[in-house]
């Protein structure tokens, strides 16, 4: 019986023992992470930091493009290529920090894609943002345009007609961009993602640097037939081969008033490109020196349980030749509610 006392006593020591040490070592851990996490708080006095352990957002995003192409001397008019895209819709789920979204290509419904054709695309984008440098891949397909203001071209053309389409377009892109922020009282983090606040007003200079490689096929000319004399030497353009570095500056502000915020962005600047292309007298290889233009805007309501946000962005890049310049407009904007538990 004495035996049996001992061993009792002696095991319930151990688990005692071993609870101790437990409670101790978890304790520990939240010790460090609220030390780790007051350092981050009084680093960084500007920015409230948001522990969410789940979340989910229902998102909507609307894009287009816009592809011109222009006569330099004015003897001919400018060409608009657009694709026949209705948007996204889905959802991302957040737990403990870890994200996982979806968005679903909306369908064009049949009388859309008879007045404007059909246009086949593939969006795929990958990125991180720090608080001083963001780093994005991405890449673009878009097969099948049709033809703004077909009336410039073809007199007989009414409102009521189909658009003339051309199934054979296809520009796809691909590419990096990187940027470097200035001002670590502005969080990019709270205008795009919502995953932390910004508490005042505060605003940042910028810079970004990026490559981005273009490949434009046809079957046949880009230029309507009505046009080509204007157009010269670059009447029978078809496609080509373009490779754009680029760097460019700008500034980025954030209006806080509580929980809203307005954020807009823009970057200025230019670039290094090489052309690679063929006109209507032999294959081409030049370089040129284009312009870029990039513009985000965020409107959010950043709250404890909701979260809403509507992002809108503008981005320039362009072509240009001797006698004619080729201009691409992306287009989008986003739409996200989201709840966290």
């Amino acid at each position: 019986m004495t035996q049996l006392r001992v061993i009792v006593i002696l095991f319930s020591g151990i688990l005692y023992f071993l609870n101790s040490a437990h409670s101790q070592q978890a304790l520990s851990k939240q010790e460090k992470r609220e030390q780790k996490m007051q350092k981050k708080r009084d680093r960084l006095p500007n920015i409230e930091f948001i522990e969410s352990n789940f979340s989910f957002a229902l998102k909507y995003k609307a894009q287009t493009a816009l592809w011109r192409i222009k006569d330099k001397v004015g003897n001919a008019q400018t060409v608009n290529y657009i694709p026949n895209l209705l948007g996204t819709a889905g959802g991302q789920i957040s737990i403990k920090g870890v994200a996982i979204s979806y968005l679903h290509k909306l369908p064009v419904s049949d009388p859309k894609q008879i007045k404007y054709g059909n246009t086949e695309y593939q969006v795929l984008n990958l990125g991180i943002q720090t608080r001083i440098i963001g780093l994005s891949f991405y890449y673009s397909r878009y097969k099948g345009f049709y033809l703004d203001k077909p009336d410039r071209y073809d007199s007989t053309w009414t409102v009521g007609d189909n658009f003339p389409s051309r199934t054979d377009l296809e520009v796809s892109s691909i590419g990096f961009k990187t940027n470097f922020l200035f001002n670590k009282s502005f969080s990019m983090k709270a205008a795009f993602t919502q995953t932390e606040r910004q508490k005042k007003s505060a605003g940042t200079f910028m810079l970004e640097f990026g490559d981005n490689f273009m490949a434009i096929e046809s079957d046949s000319s880009l230029i309507p037939a009505s046009e080509r004399i204007g157009f010269g030497s670059f009447s029978n353009l078809s496609g080509g081969i373009f490779n754009t570095f680029f760097g460019a500056a700008g500034i980025g502000f954030s209006l806080v008033k509580g929980n809203f915020n307005f954020t807009p962005i823009i970057l200025l600047g230019v670039g290094v490109q090489a052309q690679f292309y063929s006109t209507n007298t032999d294959d081409k290889v030049d370089f040129k020196i284009p312009l870029y233009f990039r513009y985000r805007n965020s409107i959010g309501i950043n709250g404890d349980i909701v979260f809403i946000r509507l992002i809108y962005s503008v981005e320039y890049n362009s072509v240009p030749f001797k006698v004619a310049r080729m201009e691409m407009y992306y287009m989008s904007a986003e739409m996200c509610l989201g709840f966290r538990l």
